[in-house]
């Protein structure tokens, strides 16, 4: 029999060396790990005997996926498990010299899960509550073999989802659900404060996810998805831009995905930048292994916020909260069964702060004193910071069979928050004051549908369908109530071969997605001069349709040598707008984009990599289709941007490197990306007057490298992330390439620091119980500080700063858990990295929470 893949829900077998691979059919054909036509042999029945030969172990007491991990490494033999029954499990310390099958039993010890060997070297996990029902209820087929539920396999060289970043030629990154709640998010953009070139621009400014990868931001050039479904919204701000927002709450995130730069896989349509999947709580992320039935509480105080002040304070408010006040608290709750052929979960959260205030110490002035930091004094009330959101979300699954599954999900978004306007930060016209708060409604429906059939290494289909629905009220910007509905499918296949030349694992697709917005078309008056109207389209306005076709190709040719191939091709329609837009007409086109990487291990975990890609940015609805009276007009002659990225870097995957059993990840990453066609706010005289359009230049320039590195060894752990920018540059047909801003463009503001730097360590006491940690992030100066051409956007200039964060937590019993943070642990006053505008962040911040699992 040939080796094949196997996968159920997502997840997929992981392949390890060739020499593995035939031991792996083996295992999938012959042992417990039953999709629907594998077997377990019934007592009585034959069995191969697992090895007696004694190994040493010397594996601590640790998260139990952790153990596992250790455990293959240590002794070389494939396990079975079902991802979610291990987690939040810690496992039994073990060390000696016995058998590995003993050894295994002992690391489950108290888990609740047990091994059932059916090889030398081979292994499935088992809940002992699954065991019993197993015995009772699961019919026996004519042979005597017994029937199983679908088990994730994971080998020797077969990474979790933390640990795939580190196995990948290209750059990705993983966000777990422990690492987000580690230091409770302040606002949604902290989740990705440890991620490097990754950072949320503008956090302090609205409530949303606006993502920026590599330099790139805004207009879908990153595709920043929940359960893979897009949320198409685009804000105008005054005069620092526009915003492109995702809305979701922290407390329903499991766990997050990224890719940098272009992909060329199932979620990559139209998005050079990289891609950002956040996935939500599912039923096994709340009931426990074994069991039925779930729920998990969440209640979190926080200090520093104070409720808003009436509409139109501008009055400084310079006195903080001392503790905890009440206007600053959020809470989830969180229900859930597993049945034999379903699941179902249903989540609420609610989170409301009020406006923040700032902190006291630290320079009150920008990069090369160019001005005052903030209007916002130190120590200062920032307005319109505020929110008051309430989530919704359902989530069911029906197994029809072993190989056929269908998830439904609704998730529902409200919040009446903040957002700043960003004139008195720019201009000195009028103090900073409490504006009317905007409300946001989201509306998400998803339907996934999986066919996995057993035995067969050319199907594995999946196939899923969704729709978003955004509305805004936004009562400080020409963008009035606009709505924005969002259309999606996607359909791909997986087919794993062995050829001559080695195993060939292929994924193939398309996908299409059709955004509607309704934005209306207004006549405006000036605020100065009622009498001078004009006309505006309210937000953007009409239709983009976006479809693809997609295949990747990832050969291994040998134990040490790897090849990936990937080919996209891209489309894109825009229709024309109404009234004034439709004489701009519609515009469409395509391109094929491809991809090339290679990998080689000369030693087991240590893999070095190069990488090439292209990509590709069709306009967005707000760059084709939107009008701002006279200074802004839509472009006929518009063209897609084209990206071209060089990568190269080294993966360090390793255990027992300083201690037994602790795990050391590394990558350091080059990258160089260039982006052909570049759209940019442009003057249309090309002499830097007004009025202007959105047009190309001839490109744009980021090149950097990235570190990575987390190191855990039971009692202590070690995170840092490290992303250093070389090169930026932009070119423009006046003036040439500079490492300089366009003063005529938004574009400046999306410009990272030079660099940005987090260390993150951290111990574990008393049996695990306790842990304690501390985070210090260091933040550059913007990569470039200078403008060339004239215009009117200047660049907020932070200056370097270093802000320190301390967090703990403590597992009272199996059930609840306390939590705390202190955030900017020295008070600083400063600025955040792609700050928008002169926005000082929170001030010293402590959290204190509680979680309890049922």
């Amino acid at each position: 029999m040939g080796c094949e893949a196997w996968s159920e829900a997502g997840s997929r077998l992981a392949h390890g060396h060739r020499k593995k691979r035939c031991l792996l059919s083996a295992l999938v054909a012959s042992t417990i790990l039953g999709t629907s036509s594998l077997y377990i042999p019934a007592v009585g029945h034959a069995q191969q005997q697992p090895s007696e030969q004694g190994a040493s172990f010397n594996i601590p007491a640790q998260p139990l996926s952790a153990a596992i991990n250790a455990f293959i490494r240590a002794t070389g033999w494939e396990v079975g498990f079902h991802s979610p029954a291990v987690e939040g499990k810690r496992s039994t310390a073990i060390s000696g010299s016995m058998p590995p099958a003993q050894a295994l039993q002992s690391l489950l010890a108290g888990t609740g899960i047990s091994a059932r060997i059916s090889g030398p070297s081979t292994a499935a996990l088992v809940s002992n509550n699954d065991r019993v029902a197993l015995a009772h209820d699961q019919a026996m087929d004519a042979n005597g073999s017994l029937v199983l539920d679908t088990i994730t396999v994971v080998g020797a060289n077969a990474g979790l989802p933390a640990d795939t970043p580190y196995e990948t030629a290209g750059s990705g990154a993983y966000i777990s659900a422990e690492e987000i709640d580690r230091v409770p998010p302040s606002s949604q953009g902290d989740i990705f404060r440890s991620t490097p070139g990754v950072v949320s621009a503008g956090s302090r400014s609205g409530q949303g996810l606006n993502i920026n990868i590599r330099g790139l931001q805004g207009m879908n050039r990153v595709a920043t998805l929940i359960d893979g479904t897009q949320q198409s919204t685009s804000s105008y701000t005054g005069y620092r831009g526009h915003t492109s927002s995702v809305f979701v709450d922290p407390n329903l995130i499991a766990g997050v995905d990224i890719t940098k730069g272009p992909s060329d896989g199932p979620l990559g349509n139209g998005a050079m930048g990289g891609v950002v999947n956040m996935r939500t709580l599912n039923a096994r992320d709340i009931v426990a292994d074994g069991q039925q039935y779930g729920a998990r509480v969440r209640a979190t105080l926080g200090s520093n916020t104070e409720r808003p002040p009436a509409v139109g304070t501008d009055t400084q408010n310079d006195s903080a909260p001392d503790f905890f006040n009440g206007d600053s608290f959020n809470g989830s709750l969180a229900a859930a069964t597993v049945q034999e052929n379903f699941e179902f979960l249903a989540a609420v959260t609610r989170r409301k702060t009020g406006n923040y205030f700032a902190g006291t110490k630290g320079s009150k002035s920008l990069a090369n004193n160019t001005g005052a930091l903030s209007p916002i004094p130190p120590g200062g009330e920032v307005y319109n910071t505020s929110e008051d959101s309430f989530s919704l979300l359902f989530k069911g699954k029906a197994h029809f069979s072993e190989d056929t599954s269908l998830e439904l999900s609704y998730m529902r978004y409200e919040n009446e928050h903040g957002e700043l306007d960003d004139f008195p930060y720019v201009y000195s016209f009028a103090p900073p004051s409490q504006r009317e708060l905007h409300k946001r409604k989201v509306d998400t429906a998803r339907a996934d549908f999986s066919y996995n059939p057993s035995g067969n290494p050319f199907l594995d289909l999946n196939v899923s369908a969704w729709l978003t629905n955004v509305g805004r009220t936004a009562p400080i910007t020409l963008d009035r109530p606009s709505e924005v509905l969002t259309y999606g499918v996607e359909a791909y296949n997986k087919s794993d071969l062995e050829t001559p030349i080695g195993h060939l694992a292929l994924t193939y697709g398309v996908q299409a997605s059709l955004e509607d917005s309704d934005g209306q078309e207004i006549h405006d008056s000036y605020s100065w001069d009622p009498s001078q109207t004009f006309l505006v389209s309210a937000g953007p306005t009409g239709k983009r349709r976006l479809a693809s076709a997609f295949s990747r190709a990832k050969l291994d040719m040998t134990e040490w040598l790897s090849f990936n191939a990937g080919l996209r091709y891209d489309s894109y329609h825009i229709g024309q707008g109404p009234g004034a837009l439709a004489e701009y007409g519609d515009k469409s086109g395509g391109r094929f984009n491809p991809s090339l990487s290679v990998t080689v291990e000369p030693w087991d975990g240590v893999q070095f990599y190069g990488q090439y890609v292209q990509g590709w940015r069709p306009p967005s609805l707000r760059e084709a289709n939107f009008r701002l009276g006279t200074i802004l007009y839509p472009n006929p002659a518009l063209k897609p941007e084209k990206a071209t990225n060089y990568e190269a870097g080294i993966n360090v995957l390793r255990s027992d490197v300083l201690a037994n059993g602790d795990s050391l990840k590394f990558k350091a990453s080059y990258f160089n990306n260039t982006y052909d066609d570049y759209i940019i706010r442009d003057s249309i005289a090309q002499n830097w007057s007004e009025p202007r359009h959105w047009a190309n230049i001839p490109k744009a320039s980021f090149e950097g490298f990235e570190i990575s590195f987390k190191y855990d060894a039971d009692r202590v752990f070690l995170d840092v992330g490290v992303t250093r920018y070389t090169k930026v540059e932009f070119c423009h047909q006046l003036t040439g390439c500079a490492s300089k801003a366009l003063g005529v463009d938004y574009g400046g503001n999306y410009v990272p620091p030079e660099y940005l730097a987090t260390v993150t360590g951290g111990v574990r006491l008393f049996d695990q119980k306790l842990t304690l940690g501390a985070r210090a992030t260091f933040i550059g100066e913007r990569a470039v500080s200078e403008v060339m051409g004239g215009g009117y956007v200047t660049p907020t200039l932070w200056p370097k700063n270093a802000v320190f964060d301390l967090f703990g937590n403590y597992q009272v019993n199996d059930t609840a858990s306390l939590n705390f943070s202190i955030e900017n642990l020295t008070d600083r006053y400063y600025l955040d990295a792609l700050s928008f505008t002169r926005v000082p962040a929170p001030g010293r911040t402590i959290r204190a929470g509680l979680t309890a699992k049922f």
